[in-house]
């Protein structure tokens, strides 16, 4: 279930957050800032998603995601 983001529940890009962040009174730099640090953090996140236990299939579908949802928050 996804929360709203001014009125935004699904895909949420990086100009969604931008705006966001503007709109509650943060720079944009900030907030990109912001984003680059916690994809550089999670960067890894999905070769490592064989640690989890779940099947191979059900592991492949989260790293795939993962990864997709990463590149478009780039």
């Amino acid at each position: 279930m996804a929360l709203n983001l001014f009125s935004r529940a699904h895909r949420l890009s990086r100009a969604n957050f931008v705006d966001a962040g503007e709109r509650l009174g943060i720079r944009a730099r900030a907030t990109t800032r912001m984003i680059d640090e916690l994809i550089d953090a999670a960067n890894d996140w999905p070769d490592r998603c064989g640690r989890i236990g779940f099947g191979d299939r059900e592991t492949e579908l989260l790293a795939d995601m993962l990864r997709t949802r990463l590149g478009s928050l780039k």
